[in-house]
């Protein structure tokens, strides 16, 4: 699992993802050159098959020969999808609403705990 983007992180959550799916990922890291545009899936002697189903878990993917078993260099385009699929990536997730064992008892800042009592 190759990065082509430059996007730090993306090899990794392909590599989930493609863990996820059954496969066994054995190399994470950086693709050397440019950043590529496309994702490419490149397979060995005897892989087209496998590597066509790998492609499957990289919508526009290409696959084509090269090197030995498979590797997934991925693409620009692998990077506009996992930002589509996060839009708020990096941002707090909303809290958790309180359970009614807290929230049933809650009284707002305008109540007055003073009032309708008497002393004397």
């Amino acid at each position: 699992m190759l990065n082509g983007t430059g996007e730090a992180g993306l090899g990794g959550k392909a590599a989930e993802a493609v863990k996820g799916a059954g496969y066994t990922v054995t190399t994470v890291g950086n693709a050397p050159g440019k950043p590529r545009g496309t994702t490419v899936v490149e397979y060995g002697t005897g892989e087209r098959a496998s590597a066509e189903a790998v492609a499957k878990l990289f919508p526009g993917a290409t696959v084509q020969p090269g090197g030995r078993g498979i590797s997934v260099v991925l693409g620009h385009d692998f990077a506009v999808a996992v930002t589509a699929a996060n839009p708020a990536a990096g941002a707090p997730a909303a809290p958790a609403p309180l359970p009614t064992s807290v929230s049933g008892a809650a009284r707002s800042a305008d109540d007055d705990p003073c009032a309708n009592l008497s002393y004397g």
